[in-house]
């Protein structure tokens, strides 16, 4: 992708591994020259961040009775996330759970899955159409759940 900022600046973007990597060419007189490089950081790169950020919410995080985020959920849904990143699938949304657990939403369309990775290591995966929740399961197989969103 490339944009040009009043004919002075262009940045050209290339994804590399799921890094964004933009390098900003300033126009001279003598031609155009490379001025700096820009990263950013992915979804699933922020998405890791912030679940090992929920090991600091204490209970009652939320001001309702919030159970503590266990450190079985946050190791679990971590281990997911790599899966992800290898399979290359995309995140809709992660959150803590008031439960003391770690949500992490994938969607493809109308279709949402919601894993939620609980203390003592218990998943639960709810499969949606739309608002509209079409099965229920204790599993996760990853390749189960890219079926279903690619169907």
């Amino acid at each position: 992708m490339k944009y040009s900022v009043a004919n002075t600046y262009s940045v050209d973007e290339r994804l590399i591994e799921g890094w964004i990597l933009a390098s900003l060419i300033s126009n001279t007189d003598q031609g155009d020259v490379s001025v700096n490089y820009i990263t950013e950081k992915s979804f699933l790169e922020e998405a890791q961040q912030t679940i090992k950020k929920f090991d600091s919410f204490e209970e009652d995080w939320d001001s309702y009775g919030a159970q503590r985020i266990s450190l079985d959920a946050i190791t679990n849904s971590l281990d997911f996330l790599d899966l992800l990143e290898l399979k290359q699938q995309d995140i809709f949304h992660v959150s803590p759970s008031p439960l003391g657990g770690v949500t992490i939403e994938l969607a493809s369309g109308e279709k949402n899955i919601e894993i939620d990775f609980l203390p003592q290591g218990k998943t639960e995966v709810a499969y949606y159409v739309g608002d509209k929740l079409v099965k229920e399961d204790a599993r996760v197989s990853y390749n189960s759940l890219q079926s279903w969103l690619n169907a």
